[in-house]
């Protein structure tokens, strides 16, 4: 059976548009890893900046609380109570 050149037309066709789909679906690929690599840089700038401005704020905070006495650590807590509870028993 011979091959009519419309069969032959439509293959070459069909291949074209075969390797035009595979670029088309390799850039896409490389576009979307492209986007997880630019996510993951951000979300990781952001931690590291957030880190950061902790480590600078957190010890003016602590120092902050201390100073206007709303921070009262579990040990020194304990110790006062200790105490007070000392004193009244000696009474």
């Amino acid at each position: 059976m011979p091959s009519s050149p419309y069969n032959e037309s439509s293959k070459k066709n069909v291949d074209k548009l075969r390797k035009k789909f595979e670029r088309a679906e390799e850039r896409y690929n490389l576009s979307v890893l492209d986007l997880r690599n630019e996510k993951g840089r951000q979300r990781n700038r952001l931690i590291r900046e957030n880190l950061e401005r902790y480590k600078n704020e957190q010890p003016v905070i602590d120092s902050e609380r201390q100073l206007s006495g709303k921070v009262f650590y579990n040990k020194v807590n304990t110790s006062l109570c200790l105490e007070t509870d000392m004193q009244f028993k000696q009474e």
